[in-house]
Protein backbone atom coordinates (compact mmCIF):
# COMPACT_ATOMS: atom_id res chain seq x y z
CA UNK A 1 0.00 0.00 0.00
CA UNK A 2 2.49 2.33 1.24
CA UNK A 3 4.80 1.70 -1.82
CA UNK A 4 2.32 2.26 -4.84
CA UNK A 5 1.48 5.70 -2.60
CA UNK A 6 4.60 6.83 -2.70
CA UNK A 7 6.13 5.01 -5.77
CA UNK A 8 8.68 3.16 -3.85
CA UNK A 9 10.25 -0.28 -3.42
CA UNK A 10 8.45 -2.51 -0.96
CA UNK A 11 11.90 -2.54 0.70
CA UNK A 12 11.79 1.32 0.93
CA UNK A 13 8.31 0.77 2.35
CA UNK A 14 9.38 -1.16 5.01
CA UNK A 15 12.23 1.24 5.87
CA UNK A 16 9.57 4.01 6.08
CA UNK A 17 7.29 2.33 8.01
CA UNK A 18 10.69 1.29 10.86
CA UNK A 19 11.79 5.30 10.25
CA UNK A 20 8.39 6.25 11.41
CA UNK A 21 7.58 3.71 13.90
CA UNK A 22 11.15 4.44 15.53
CA UNK A 23 10.87 8.05 15.73
CA UNK A 24 7.66 8.60 16.88
CA UNK A 25 8.40 5.53 19.59
CA UNK A 26 5.18 3.78 18.05
CA UNK A 27 5.16 -0.22 18.05
CA UNK A 28 5.44 -0.98 14.23
CA UNK A 29 2.36 -3.38 14.20
CA UNK A 30 0.35 -0.05 15.33
CA UNK A 31 2.05 1.94 12.71
CA UNK A 32 0.84 -0.74 10.00
CA UNK A 33 -2.56 -0.94 11.10
CA UNK A 34 -2.98 2.96 10.74
CA UNK A 35 -1.50 2.56 7.21
CA UNK A 36 -3.80 0.06 6.21
CA UNK A 37 -7.41 1.79 7.89
CA UNK A 38 -6.36 4.70 6.57
CA UNK A 39 -5.89 6.47 9.55
CA UNK A 40 -2.49 7.54 8.82
CA UNK A 41 -0.69 8.49 5.34
CA UNK A 42 3.33 8.80 5.37
CA UNK A 43 4.92 11.26 2.83
CA UNK A 44 1.76 13.09 2.14
CA UNK A 45 2.96 16.36 0.88
CA UNK A 46 0.55 17.82 2.68
CA UNK A 47 2.16 17.63 6.21
CA UNK A 48 -1.91 17.49 7.54
CA UNK A 49 -0.76 15.02 10.35
CA UNK A 50 -4.25 13.70 9.73
CA UNK A 51 -4.72 10.41 11.86
CA UNK A 52 -1.86 11.20 14.33
CA UNK A 53 -2.03 12.30 18.06
CA UNK A 54 -0.26 15.39 19.52
CA UNK A 55 3.21 13.00 20.24
CA UNK A 56 2.94 12.18 16.57
CA UNK A 57 1.54 8.57 16.94
CA UNK A 58 -1.42 6.77 14.98
CA UNK A 59 -4.46 6.04 16.99
CA UNK A 60 -4.23 2.86 18.45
Amino acid sequence: MLAVQLDISVADALLTIRAHAFSTATPIDRVGRAIVNRELRLGDESGSGEGIDDQGRPPV
